[in-house]
């Protein structure tokens, strides 16, 4: 932050000038934690301290967010990332998945913290709660992940969005995506009612 105070550009003084940009800075330069981190690690802990035998899958973005948030956790808890690696970040072997799924299952971990890798092809019965760090980028994507809780018991979804960012913009988007298109499925169904 301090080079750019420095900086007499056009473009750093307007950006001297935008307090989001400046409170963003302000805020990274504090090393603060964002809320979410928080909040994540209180639901996790309710829902621990009420059934410690809860399973709990939290959705991230990105790979350094995952992190972030397994540190953070104070229920048992692992990563399932995809098996790619990126930049410093090196992805999970399949051994290394199936164990982390297996564990998981079995009950050793609570939370499996993922990316949208977990999205799709992995079986886990008894699902309690689904935590959307941040929000699906598609109504797939959405359907999906909420698809991996209430499989034989009633599951919940929580999706946690930052007020006047584009998490809100990201969710609404994706609520509209979801009803057109089972307005969509159930105009289908009527029509195959009807012949």
């Amino acid at each position: 932050m301090t080079s750019m105070l420095k900086d007499t550009s056009k473009s750093s003084i307007a950006l001297k000038y935008n307090t989001q940009i400046t409170e963003t800075l302000t805020l990274a330069d504090a090393a603060k934690e964002h809320p979410k981190l928080q909040i994540i690690n209180n639901i996790c802990n309710n829902y621990y301290n009420s059934n410690n035998k809860c399973k709990i899958i939290i959705f991230c973005k990105f790979r350094d967010i995952i992190n972030l948030v397994v540190s953070s956790l104070d229920a048992p808890c692992c990563k399932f990332i995809g098996q790619a690696s990126k930049g410093l970040d090196k992805g999970m072997k399949q051994k290394t998945q199936i164990e982390a799924i297996n564990k998981f299952k079995e009950g050793k971990y609570n939370c499996l913290v993922c990316s949208q890798v977990a999205e799709e092809g992995i079986s886990v019965p008894d699902v309690d709660l689904i935590i959307m760090q941040t929000s699906a980028q598609s109504a797939i994507s959405s359907i999906q992940r909420k698809g991996r809780t209430g499989r034989s018991s009633r599951g919940k979804v929580i999706n946690i969005v930052t007020k006047d960012t584009s998490d809100m913009y990201i969710y609404y988007s994706t609520i509209r995506k979801e009803k057109n298109m089972k307005n969509t499925l159930d105009n289908i169904n009527k029509q195959q009612t009807l012949k």
